[in-house]
Parts: structure tokens; sequence; C-alpha cells
């Protein structure tokens, strides 16, 4: 369970939010605005690849892994909706989808869990999902 498996899967997820189209619809700039690292002056709304945790699954001689994946979406709009839009677009993006890396055969990606909450003070909503994929490394 490398630090590079762990790399590999997060691009595999960047990638496959970055080329859905409607998700794409529904973010300020598009593919431009998924990102694991929110530049100065980024524009609402917007998704970030977040936290990642791994640990390791051994079955039947193969060490794989079981990782958490967090992905956070960003709105200033008024109410939840655009939020939520996201929120589906990003489900439907990576929810039992058929996922390919370089390194590892993704068994499994499945959503597990999602909050939402608001700001006050700065009128930021921010919503929080969690995928769990399931990986055995490439031979």
């Amino acid at each position: 369970m490398s630090a590079e498996s762990q790399w590999d899967i997060q691009k595999t997820i960047y990638s496959a939010l970055q080329s859905d189209e409607d998700l794409q619809s529904y973010l300020a700039d598009g593919q431009n605005s998924v990102y694991d690292h929110v530049p100065d002056g980024a524009v609402y709304p917007y998704c970030v690849i977040g936290d990642m945790e791994a640990r390791p699954l051994q079955t039947q001689g193969v060490e794989g892994m079981v990782v958490n994946v967090s992905v956070h979406s960003y709105s200033r709009n008024e109410g939840y909706k655009q939020l939520k839009v996201i929120m589906k677009s990003i489900y439907n993006s990576l929810h039992n989808a058929a996922l390919t890396s370089d390194t590892q055969h993704i068994i499994s990606c499945r959503f597990i869990l999602s909050r939402i909450e608001h700001q006050k003070s700065s009128h930021l909503r921010m919503a929080e999902q969690i995928f769990e994929i399931i990986t055995e490394p490439k031979p």
C-alpha cells in the first residue's frame, strides 16, 4: 500500500470528475473547477478531492487496499439546491463506476456517507461525500 498507489487512485477520481459533462455544467469553470488544491481567487461553485484514508485488505494471498476518499463541494448560493445537484452529479460519477487506474484494479467504488454544513458568517455551504474504493494491485 504505497503512497504511489494512493496517488494513482486520486488521479483516477480526479479524471472521473473532470470528464463528467453533467458535473461540469454545474461548476463555475467546468472541468477546471475540480481541484486537489484550491487556488486563490477560485470562483464558486467548485469541488475538491479531499482527505484520503487507506488500510490494507488481504484476501487469498492478494494485498489490496480499502481507500476512503472525500470529495468536498462548495457553493455560495442561497439555499442548498445548487450544492445538492452537484452532489448528485458526483455520486453519479463515482458510485458503482467502472473506474480504471494505472497501478490498481479497482474492484468497487461506492458511496458511504455525506454531510452538508452552512457557515453563516461567510454564507458558504460545504458538502462532503465519502466514497469507499476497494483495490488490488495490478501484476
